[in-house]
């Protein structure tokens, strides 16, 4: 099953990477040029370990570097939380997998939460950025949209391989994008200020949507983890009323 899903996800990205330039927007939309950057699963082993409702994707914007195709996930199995974005997403990921409708996890100290633990979080997600080249530090979010847009077939593809019950949406525009991907069919109405979203939409397998900050987020890193473990226990809490 493993060796299948990560075989596929190659083929996917090698045929996403060659695709034809192309304008979106207004945004140049060159893969080949501007240096692919691949994703997925960190670990397919670890991935698969995961206990059924806790496999979890992080729904990001880009990742950058220099103009040669790389792996993003491959990088994170080997450098582990060398950036503080993967340390938090850890942490996250820690939170989410250890708390159910009846506690929250609490949070993880430093001197506890080794680099070597941080890394086994780590490999136990999946990683997908809708903008897969020329990436910037500064993300901006109308070019995060075009690329997404674009590539929405890919990008359809790519979850369905992956298979994720829970996806964090990094930032309004993951969501939003993703969106009208699926033709306006995941989340809510404008004013609705709920921020998490049950949608059988892909593949139709309910999964749970986060509507949450960026893990850059330059925010305290108690509170953001807080708030988006809080969030997916309320999802469970109000899975679990409407099922009584």
């Amino acid at each position: 099953m493993t060796n299948v899903i990560d075989e596929d996800l190659k083929k996917l990205f090698e045929c996403w990477a060659h695709q034809e330039c192309c304008k979106k927007s207004g945004f140049e939309i060159d893969h080949k040029k501007n240096g692919f950057i691949s994703d997925g699963l960190v670990d397919s082993k670890m991935w698969h370990s995961n206990r059924c409702g806790k496999k979890i994707m992080f729904l990001l914007k880009e990742a950058y570097g220099n103009k040669d195709e790389w792996n993003l996930t491959e990088w994170v199995a080997q450098k582990g939380p060398l950036y503080n974005i993967w340390k938090r997403i850890a942490e996250w990921t820690y939170g989410i997998l250890n708390t159910d409708i009846n506690k929250i996890a609490t949070f993880p100290e430093d001197k506890d939460f080794t680099k070597n633990i941080a890394n086994g979080y780590l490999r136990r997600i999946a990683v997908l950025n809708l903008k897969k080249s020329n990436g910037k530090s500064e993300s901006k979010d109308d070019e995060i949209a075009a690329y997404g847009i674009n590539d929405k077939d890919f990008i359809k593809k790519e979850i369905e391989l992956i298979d994720p019950d829970v996806i964090i949406c990094g930032g309004s525009v993951t969501i939003n994008t993703l969106d009208e991907i699926y033709d306006k069919s995941i989340i809510k109405k404008p004013s609705d200020l709920v921020a998490f979203y049950f949608s059988d939409i892909i593949g139709g397998k309910e999964r749970l949507f986060i509507d949450f900050y960026h893990p850059a987020v330059r925010y305290p890193k108690v509170l953001t983890y807080y708030g988006v473990v809080n969030l997916y226990q309320q999802a469970l809490l109000l899975k679990a009323k409407m099922m009584e």
